[in-house]
């Protein structure tokens, strides 16, 4: 028998995915809180390839400050539909949902067409016995979300504090080791203030 209920992890997700939709309709993520291991051993990760991982958070703490806090600012009106052919694979022995996601921009080109990410995105959950989530690891095409990023950039459409992070994390990128810990965001910030005291 397996270690988790296959109807209920789908029931979770979906409940997940329904409130993921209401937080980029406000821009508000904290309202996600809920759906996450209230315990330190949290851990969110998002990788643009080359078997990096480029930010790792730990610990609730940080999951609400950066992942569903600094992270995700100037995030209102862009969605994250599903691929219709590309079903979520659900591992109720490992408690682990795997989705594919299209990132979308709430603008349209002038003729008509979304301005969306050119490539595949993805999400690899896992729970824990309560149906937590403990671990997550966003992964993407890092090419084709910096072409998207530039197009909004070009066309002066991403809000202040998005198109802020977004050109901290290309000149993160040029360094030999991009990772970056939520821990580092916070010292840097942290040099930042004291300096303009």
């Amino acid at each position: 028998m397996a270690r988790f209920d296959y109807t209920r992890l789908q029931e979770t997700h979906d409940r997940f995915k329904a409130k993921r939709n209401e937080a980029s309709q406000t821009g508000d993520f904290s309202i996600l809180a809920d759906f996450w291991s209230t315990g330190d051993d949290v851990t969110y990760t998002w990788s643009g390839g080359l078997g990096k991982q480029d930010f790792v958070a730990k610990g609730r703490q940080e999951l609400l400050k950066y992942v569903l806090g600094s992270e995700t600012a100037g995030h209102k009106g862009y969605t994250y539909p599903n691929y219709k052919d590309w079903p979520r694979a659900i591992d109720p022995e490992q408690g682990v949902i795997i989705e594919f996601w299209d990132t979308v921009s709430p603008f349209v080109r002038e003729d008509g067409s979304s301005i969306h990410v050119e490539g595949h995105g993805g999400t690899w959950i896992r729970f824990n016995d309560e149906y937590k989530i403990v671990m997550a690891n966003d992964f993407f095409d890092q090419e084709a979300n910096d072409a998207f990023f530039k197009e909004l950039i070009d066309r002066d459409l991403l809000d202040p504090l998005f198109k802020e992070h977004i050109l901290e994390v290309w000149a993160r990128k040029a360094d030999t080791d991009y990772r970056v810990t939520a821990e580092e965001i916070a010292k840097k910030a942290s040099a930042g203030a004291s300096r303009t005291e």
